[in-house]
């Protein structure tokens, strides 16, 4: 079963905890409800698509970070 797409919402949010408020995996889980590996996709997918500051996330609209 494919896990399910996180929306785009909690992708910023992600994104703004582990960069801008320097959270944990552990703090960003705690308050966000997801899981530690949709932390890590996400950060690992905001890497592979050269996307690697809180200022690059705010720049793009949803569609293109979802892309």
């Amino acid at each position: 079963m494919p896990n399910e797409r996180l929306c785009m919402r909690h992708t910023r949010e992600i994104l703004r905890h582990k960069w801008v408020l320097q959270s944990s995996h552990r703090q960003t889980t705690a308050a966000l409800g997801v899981s530690h590996g949709s932390i890590t996709q996400t950060l690992q997918r905001a890497q592979a698509a050269e996307i690697l500051s809180w200022a690059a996330v705010c720049a793009l609209p949803d569609a293109e970070l979802e892309a």
